[in-house]
């Protein structure tokens, strides 16, 4: 779509400037956050039809317990903070993992 066309010509400038953010990238900067630790499990799927401007982030860690899910959402947001002003749109869905 011309959306989706739009969104790929801008996604070319951003590697012309290393700027580019793929699902990898938010994967990784996840699984490295402290804030988030001990990362439980991560899915990142990218839900622009294949351009790479809007990723859908699933989350789940313990370090979500007792915080609403603002809070938890807020808590994504901030370790992606870089990469979200890169892209068009981010989908958080939080969870706490069931006790042990």
């Amino acid at each position: 779509n011309s959306f989706c066309t739009l969104l790929d010509d801008q996604a070319m400038l951003r590697r012309s400037f290393a700027l580019f953010v793929t699902a990898a990238d938010i994967e990784s900067k996840l699984r490295a956050a402290d804030a988030l630790a001990p990362l439980r499990d991560v899915k990142i799927d990218d839900i622009s039809g294949g351009c790479g401007s809007f990723f859908k982030v699933q989350v789940e860690s313990p370090a979500f317990q007792g915080k609403s899910m603002l809070q938890q959402h807020r808590l994504v947001h901030e370790v992606l903070k870089k990469e979200i002003a890169e892209i068009h749109g981010i989908t958080v869905v939080s969870k706490v993992p069931p006790a042990e």
